[in-house]
């Protein structure tokens, strides 16, 4: 391991943490009139309660697990941080402790349905953002944007097989 990778990873999550909640949150409380800025706070900071226990539960296994076979998703085999440990992972960083790894990648899962508040920022009440799957009320609704955001994104394939011009379908 490499003290001088580890230090310089940590610093990068907490700086990344640091854009969501002040940085965001601040951000979009001052676009928004001052009766829903207080709201806006709010919706911050429930989207980092709420993706970080989704992320420790089982973000983390499903994004960067052991591979199912499917190649798109990974298992649950480390679900609850199961075999996440202070050993580095050489498949995905082969200097820094596991966990540190782990942190850093939580950051950015937190700040990406973090970024989508602007998008109803005054369009809805702190109220409405669990029923509309972007905050709050637990994994089963809050936990949507954070799986279709980030966790499955390291696997993913980007592009799709194109038809030959002038195939059936066009």
């Amino acid at each position: 391991m490499n003290t001088g990778d580890t230090a310089w990873v940590l610093m990068s999550s907490v700086l990344v943490l640091g854009m969501t909640i002040p940085g965001l949150a601040f951000f979009y409380g001052g676009l928004v009139r001052r009766k829903n800025v207080l709201s806006i706070l709010m919706q911050c900071f429930i989207i980092v309660c709420v993706i970080s226990l989704q992320w420790v539960l089982f973000g983390y296994s499903l994004a960067f697990g052991p591979d199912t076979g499917l190649g798109i998703i990974g298992s649950l085999e480390w679900a609850g941080l199961n075999f996440v440990g202070g050993q580095p992972n050489a498949d995905y960083a082969a200097t820094i402790p596991h966990q540190v790894f782990m942190i850093f990648q939580a950051m950015f899962a937190i700040i990406t349905p973090a970024l989508i508040i602007g998008a109803f920022a005054e369009r809805m009440k702190f109220s409405a953002p669990p029923c509309s799957g972007l905050g709050g009320s637990g994994s089963m609704r809050g936990a949507p944007w954070g799986l279709m955001s980030w966790q499955p994104m390291p696997s993913l394939p980007l592009t799709s097989p194109r038809r030959p011009r002038g195939s059936p379908g066009r």
